[in-house]
């Protein structure tokens, strides 16, 4: 079963902490070093979309995903994350 998870921009980090994991179901974020050279947040975006990119998570579900991981899964921000949730545990 795949998992649901997403790269987010964690704004206002200190350099080289302002990319973020979030998973479906837990609170928070799991900080990375992803961007430790990253110099500007423009170049921040571009590596999480990469990154995002590669595990195939659509934008708007990677940004459900951070809102319901800071908000609480029952907000409706999360509503697209708990779909994309969903379709991943049975297989769609």
């Amino acid at each position: 079963m795949k998992e649901a998870i997403a790269y987010v921009f964690v704004r206002g980090n200190a350099k080289g902490e302002r990319i973020g994991l979030v998973k479906f179901g837990e609170s928070g974020y799991y900080a990375t070093d992803d961007a430790k050279y990253c110099d500007s947040d423009a170049d921040v975006l571009v590596v999480v979309a990469a990154l995002n990119e590669r595990l195939g998570v659509p934008a708007d579900v990677a940004e459900s995903l951070f809102a319901g991981s800071m908000f609480g899964w029952d907000c409706p921000a999360a509503a697209r994350a708990r779909l994309y949730a969903e379709v991943l545990a049975n297989g769609s």
